[in-house]
């Protein structure tokens, strides 16, 4: 009898032993995945169970808020204006796709109001980072920020009413995967917005725009590839060097 009760105790042991090393792993998994609140459905194929690290140390914030955060920049400057565009509506969930510094995010995050939710998505946690601690200086709980792999959203799908692209479609390694990704995450009818820069001349003197090959044509050939339904071509006040489409997941 004595035997089978340290036999009981040793088992005992062993497990609670597993069970710690279980929640010690789970603590550590989930340093790099910087979430300001709510519980955030994040598929299996999450950007902390791959190889890809994006290694931003040498990330200047006050120099992305300088190039982004600023009125000569046209899509800051007229972010109103996109925003209503946007059409969102109170408790709509929304997924703003390479969020950058966030200052999308953080408007979303109000238009939607307390029963809905803003997920950011972005390869960068310093940019991450940056969101936490702005949600948080304007009281906002309904954010999660989601660190990610290049072109994807790690999002359950049908997740989504709204998934929102700024600036970033050129941008992305594989732009395929990237609509993709934002199809899977949407509800049925939930829409696709894209702002980005139109091709013109002059982009070749400007840093930021120089890299840009393809203009809206082939943005929307691209989109409608992956299954979504071009809607319009929206008229954002003050627009002349971007755009913003709208599209429709059937």
């Amino acid at each position: 009898m004595f035997k089978i009760q340290n036999r009981s105790v040793l088992v005992f042991s062993v497990l609670l032993g597993f069970v710690g090393l279980f929640t010690i792993g789970l603590v550590i998994g989930d340093r790099n995945r910087p979430i300001v609140t709510g519980s955030v459905p994040v598929d299996d194929t999450d950007a902390s169970d791959q190889d890809f690290v994006y290694d931003d140390a040498e990330t200047n914030l006050e120099l992305w808020l300088d190039r982004l955060e600023v009125n000569n920049r046209e899509v800051y400057r007229e972010r109103a204006g996109v925003v209503a565009a946007a059409d969102i509506q109170q408790g709509d969930v929304v997924i703003d796709f390479a969020s950058g510094t966030g200052f999308f995010t953080l408007m979303f995050a109000k238009a939607v109001g307390g029963e809905g939710h803003v997920y950011a998505i972005d390869i960068a946690a310093r940019f991450l980072e940056l969101l936490r601690t702005r949600a948080v200086d304007e009281d906002l709980t309904n954010i999660s920020p989601v660190l990610a792999q290049p072109s994807s959203i790690p999002l359950h799908a049908g997740t989504a009413d709204l998934v929102f692209i700024s600036s970033a479609y050129h941008e992305f390694d594989d732009r395929f995967q990237a609509i993709g990704s934002a199809y899977n995450a949407l509800k049925s009818g939930g829409r696709l917005l894209i702002v980005d820069f139109k091709d013109l001349p002059e982009n070749a003197n400007d840093p930021l725009k120089s890299h840009v090959a393809f203009g809206k044509a082939q943005v929307i050939a691209e989109v409608e590839t992956a299954g979504f339904a071009f809607v319009n071509d929206e008229i954002v006040d003050g627009f002349d060097e971007n755009y913003l489409i709208v599209f429709k997941k059937p």
